[in-house]
């Protein structure tokens, strides 16, 4: 948090006499794990969770913004079924996944009457832990938090402005590691976002 306080800061003090844009935005994330590497687990399908995102940006020129972006995507909820054979059972663990993005972008923008397709990069730091549970017949086996490192990544983004309005799709690339075994797996997303924008 306090990084992305001090990138506002720079933001705002660099852009002084330049238009500056504001957003807010909220959406859908999807996640797009190497699941077999993280968890040991093949997973049918994929989990989905809502997502938070603001930026700070301001206008290098009228086709050029860069800022700072902040994303925080609600714990993606996943439940992984794992035979145990020798006593004709199964456990389920539960895993509550938190990602949290903090970075900086560039944006490419251009302007047809009142409409601004954009298409936009960004590298940034990925945090949030992992909280493990899990159970057999009901009963609790463990319960846990995995850590899982910090790590940096990449981003894609397009969308298009109208008004105040804008509409986005980013892809989420990164790999981080667990604490427990030091093993790397990816961690990628899909964010579908609606938001709002003040300033230009």
């Amino acid at each position: 948090m306090r990084m992305l306080l001090f990138v506002l800061a720079v933001i705002a003090r660099v852009s002084a006499g330049q238009p500056v844009y504001f957003g807010l935005s909220g959406g859908f994330s999807v996640t797009d794990f190497d699941w077999k590497r993280f968890a040991d687990a093949e997973m049918n399908g994929e989990a989905g969770s809502p997502v938070l995102a603001a930026c700070a940006a301001y206008s290098v020129t009228d086709y050029l913004l860069t800022g700072a972006a902040f994303e925080y995507v609600f714990p993606y909820q996943v439940a992984l079924m794992t035979p145990v054979p020798e006593l004709n059972q199964e456990t389920r663990t539960t895993l509550d996944i938190s990602q949290i993005y903090l970075g900086l972008f560039n944006r490419f923008r251009y302007q047809l009457g009142g409409f601004g397709p954009y298409v936009q990069a960004g590298v940034g730091y990925y945090m949030g832990s992992t909280q493990s549970r899990t159970e057999m017949n009901g009963q609790a086996l463990s319960d846990i938090t995995i850590g899982v490192k910090s790590a940096p990544g990449v981003n894609a983004e397009i969308g298009c402005t109208w008004k105040h309005i804008s509409v986005s799709v980013v892809y989420h690339m990164v790999q981080r590691r667990k604490e427990t075994d030091d093993s790397k797996s990816g961690m990628n997303t899909w964010n579908i976002r609606l938001g709002y924008h003040t300033g230009l």
